[in-house]
């Protein structure tokens, strides 16, 4: 398992360092993409309880919200968005011949839409904002440092449950370990950024806080859907919406811290 994992990981770190890298377009698709694939384990999650997702609003969303961040320093083009999300899904299940249901299904779907899309357009405007290569960095390494090491010693030496009834895996040692890792690799921010090195162990500790609360919250989706994964597209690490949890919730506060660098300096 954990080779299997391994292997997994370093595929994903390779093909995630050269897209990173080309920026723009490439970005953009591949997130879209994400975005897309993500939705669909979602959808697929309700269909197992017996719910109706809003399929054509969940896709379009999918789809429009990365792509008004990209390019967009302000991201107005996201809110009219989010607007025509909430009255197109409402539209659709208005529009079935039997409404049995309707209020949960539109509900749910538009939440799961919102929580994947919106949440990753930040993913486009951090790379396309200013060093946009060097923050989402740091997001990226910080969180994986906080998720690597919070498995590979919770895994080794965890004892203590930390959320029992969400994620009755993980424990206080992992927990902790991850964001001491973290922590440390928010240092990058000095070389990287020109920060201090006070700012970057505060920045690596805040997006270790902020993954383990990503991780919680889609456990928790989990939980409340009976599933023990959203898919098996990646081996050893289960769907799409599994791997970028954590970064779901890091990625967006980096975004404003680097919006407020910017502004301040």
């Amino acid at each position: 398992m954990l080779r299997t994992r391994t292997l997994s990981a370093l595929v994903l770190l390779a093909l995630v360092s050269v897209l990173l890298w080309l920026g723009g377009a490439p970005w953009l698709v591949a997130i879209i993409l994400v975005a897309l694939l993500a939705t669909q384990e979602f959808f697929s999650a309700l269909r197992q309880i017996n719910r109706q997702p809003v399929i054509a609003a969940g896709f379009l969303t999918a789809v429009a919200l990365p792509a008004a961040a990209y390019g967009d320093r302000t991201l107005a083009l996201m809110l009219p968005i989010i607007v025509a999300a909430v009255m197109f899904s409402l539209l659709l299940v208005l529009l079935r011949q039997n409404p049995d249901g309707a209020l949960a299904d539109w509900a749910l779907s538009l939440a799961g839409s919102l929580y994947i899309a919106l949440l990753l357009s930040y993913f486009v405007a951090l790379r396309e904002y200013d060093q946009g290569l060097h923050w989402i960095l740091l997001a990226f390494l910080c969180t994986w440092a906080c998720d690597s090491f919070a498995y590979l010693i919770g895994r080794a030496i965890g004892r203590r449950r930390f959320a029992p009834r969400i994620s009755p895996h993980k424990t206080w040692e992992g927990t902790i370990a991850g964001t001491i890792a973290a922590t440390a690799v928010g240092l990058l921010a000095v070389p990287l950024l020109g920060l201090q090195p006070v700012t970057g162990l505060l920045l690596g500790a805040a997006v270790a806080l902020l993954a383990i609360t990503g991780d919680l919250a889609e456990s928790l989706l989990k939980r409340q859907l009976d599933i023990k994964d959203f898919g098996t597209l990646i081996p050893g690490h289960g769907g799409i919406l599994d791997r970028i949890d954590s970064l779901l919730f890091a990625v967006p506060f980096i975004y404003y811290v680097a919006v407020a660098w910017s502004t301040l300096h």
